[in-house]
Protein backbone atom coordinates (compact mmCIF):
# COMPACT_ATOMS: atom_id res chain seq x y z
CA UNK A 1 0.00 0.00 0.00
CA UNK A 2 1.04 3.45 -1.12
CA UNK A 3 0.39 6.26 0.80
CA UNK A 4 0.87 9.85 0.15
CA UNK A 5 1.13 12.65 2.16
CA UNK A 6 -1.21 15.65 1.50
CA UNK A 7 -1.37 19.00 3.69
CA UNK A 8 -4.41 17.51 5.29
CA UNK A 9 -2.26 14.46 6.13
CA UNK A 10 0.64 14.91 7.80
CA UNK A 11 1.02 12.33 9.90
CA UNK A 12 0.74 8.04 9.74
CA UNK A 13 1.38 6.40 12.65
CA UNK A 14 0.80 2.34 12.99
CA UNK A 15 -0.50 1.64 15.93
CA UNK A 16 -1.89 -2.08 16.90
CA UNK A 17 -2.49 -2.79 13.74
CA UNK A 18 -4.79 0.29 13.04
CA UNK A 19 -3.62 2.80 11.02
CA UNK A 20 -4.03 6.61 11.85
CA UNK A 21 -3.69 10.25 10.72
CA UNK A 22 -3.29 13.50 12.79
CA UNK A 23 -5.42 15.90 11.05
CA UNK A 24 -3.75 19.43 11.06
CA UNK A 25 -6.85 21.14 10.20
CA UNK A 26 -8.12 21.18 13.52
CA UNK A 27 -7.11 23.87 15.51
CA UNK A 28 -3.82 23.74 18.27
CA UNK A 29 -4.52 23.12 21.80
CA UNK A 30 -1.99 25.20 23.85
CA UNK A 31 -2.56 23.01 26.53
CA UNK A 32 -2.18 19.86 24.80
CA UNK A 33 2.06 18.82 23.27
CA UNK A 34 0.20 16.94 20.35
CA UNK A 35 -2.45 19.92 19.13
CA UNK A 36 -3.71 17.41 16.45
CA UNK A 37 -6.49 14.74 17.08
CA UNK A 38 -5.46 11.52 16.13
CA UNK A 39 -8.50 9.64 14.44
CA UNK A 40 -8.49 5.77 12.97
CA UNK A 41 -8.41 5.63 9.29
CA UNK A 42 -8.60 1.83 8.68
CA UNK A 43 -8.45 -1.19 11.04
CA UNK A 44 -6.16 -3.74 9.27
CA UNK A 45 -6.31 -7.69 10.23
CA UNK A 46 -3.01 -8.90 11.87
CA UNK A 47 -2.56 -11.27 9.30
CA UNK A 48 0.86 -11.15 7.27
CA UNK A 49 -0.47 -11.99 3.76
CA UNK A 50 0.73 -11.21 -0.10
CA UNK A 51 -1.72 -11.11 -2.19
CA UNK A 52 -0.81 -14.34 -3.84
CA UNK A 53 -0.93 -15.94 -0.16
CA UNK A 54 2.40 -15.95 0.62
CA UNK A 55 2.49 -15.48 4.61
CA UNK A 56 5.23 -14.40 6.66
CA UNK A 57 6.40 -14.45 10.32
CA UNK A 58 8.49 -11.65 11.96
CA UNK A 59 10.14 -11.12 15.45
CA UNK A 60 9.50 -7.82 17.53
CA UNK A 61 12.57 -6.60 19.58
CA UNK A 62 11.57 -3.23 21.80
CA UNK A 63 9.16 -3.30 24.83
CA UNK A 64 7.43 -7.02 23.95
CA UNK A 65 10.25 -9.41 22.42
CA UNK A 66 8.15 -12.13 20.01
CA UNK A 67 8.11 -13.83 16.83
CA UNK A 68 4.36 -13.60 15.29
CA UNK A 69 2.98 -16.27 13.11
CA UNK A 70 1.55 -15.57 9.70
CA UNK A 71 -1.56 -15.72 11.19
CA UNK A 72 -1.35 -13.45 14.03
CA UNK A 73 -0.25 -16.11 16.26
CA UNK A 74 2.29 -15.30 18.90
CA UNK A 75 4.91 -18.56 18.46
CA UNK A 76 7.66 -17.41 21.08
CA UNK A 77 8.08 -14.84 23.33
CA UNK A 78 11.05 -13.87 25.60
CA UNK A 79 9.77 -11.52 28.80
CA UNK A 80 12.46 -9.11 28.61
CA UNK A 81 12.81 -5.64 26.82
CA UNK A 82 15.16 -5.69 23.66
CA UNK A 83 16.98 -3.51 21.25
CA UNK A 84 17.98 -5.23 18.88
CA UNK A 85 18.61 -9.08 18.14
CA UNK A 86 18.32 -11.92 14.83
CA UNK A 87 16.24 -14.89 14.48
CA UNK A 88 19.17 -17.26 13.53
CA UNK A 89 19.01 -20.19 10.80
CA UNK A 90 19.04 -22.77 13.36
CA UNK A 91 15.70 -21.06 15.03
CA UNK A 92 17.20 -19.55 18.24
CA UNK A 93 17.23 -15.84 18.64
CA UNK A 94 19.73 -13.40 19.56
CA UNK A 95 18.94 -10.87 21.73
CA UNK A 96 20.46 -7.15 22.73
CA UNK A 97 18.35 -6.74 26.36
CA UNK A 98 17.83 -3.45 27.10
CA UNK A 99 19.18 -2.53 30.81
CA UNK A 100 17.14 -4.75 33.72
CA UNK A 101 17.46 -6.03 37.24
CA UNK A 102 18.99 -9.16 35.32
CA UNK A 103 21.44 -7.21 33.34
CA UNK A 104 22.08 -3.47 34.89
CA UNK A 105 24.26 -2.72 31.44
CA UNK A 106 22.36 -4.59 28.87
CA UNK A 107 23.69 -7.97 27.71
CA UNK A 108 23.57 -10.17 24.77
CA UNK A 109 21.73 -13.71 25.13
CA UNK A 110 21.14 -16.20 22.76
CA UNK A 111 17.89 -18.41 23.58
CA UNK A 112 16.73 -21.51 22.20
CA UNK A 113 13.54 -22.11 20.73
CA UNK A 114 12.15 -22.86 24.11
CA UNK A 115 13.68 -19.28 25.97
CA UNK A 116 16.41 -21.53 27.70
CA UNK A 117 19.43 -19.03 27.44
CA UNK A 118 22.64 -20.76 25.75
CA UNK A 119 24.59 -17.78 25.56
CA UNK A 120 24.97 -14.33 27.54
CA UNK A 121 26.88 -11.77 27.48
CA UNK A 122 26.59 -9.11 30.24
CA UNK A 123 27.50 -5.53 29.04
CA UNK A 124 30.46 -3.70 30.50
CA UNK A 125 29.59 -0.14 29.60
CA UNK A 126 26.28 1.99 29.85
CA UNK A 127 23.84 -0.11 27.45
CA UNK A 128 24.41 -2.97 25.04
CA UNK A 129 22.95 -1.27 21.88
CA UNK A 130 22.97 -3.62 18.72
CA UNK A 131 24.24 -7.05 17.92
CA UNK A 132 24.64 -9.31 14.53
CA UNK A 133 25.96 -12.74 13.82
CA UNK A 134 28.62 -13.54 11.77
CA UNK A 135 29.13 -16.28 8.95
CA UNK A 136 31.99 -17.50 11.21
CA UNK A 137 30.45 -17.59 14.27
CA UNK A 138 31.02 -14.84 15.73
CA UNK A 139 29.06 -12.19 17.20
CA UNK A 140 29.77 -8.30 16.76
CA UNK A 141 27.56 -5.81 18.74
CA UNK A 142 28.13 -2.33 20.10
CA UNK A 143 27.37 -0.70 23.68
CA UNK A 144 27.14 2.36 24.59
CA UNK A 145 29.09 4.54 27.14
CA UNK A 146 32.87 6.28 28.29
CA UNK A 147 34.16 3.78 25.90
CA UNK A 148 32.03 2.35 23.36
Amino acid sequence: MRITLTPSLFAILLLNTTLFAADPAQPANPSNPNPAPIVPLVALPPIQQSASGITHSFIAFGAETYIMAGDGKITWRWPGNSRDGWLMPNGNVLIAASKSKDYPSGAIVELDKEGKPLFVFKGTQSEVDNVQPLENGNIVFTESGPKP
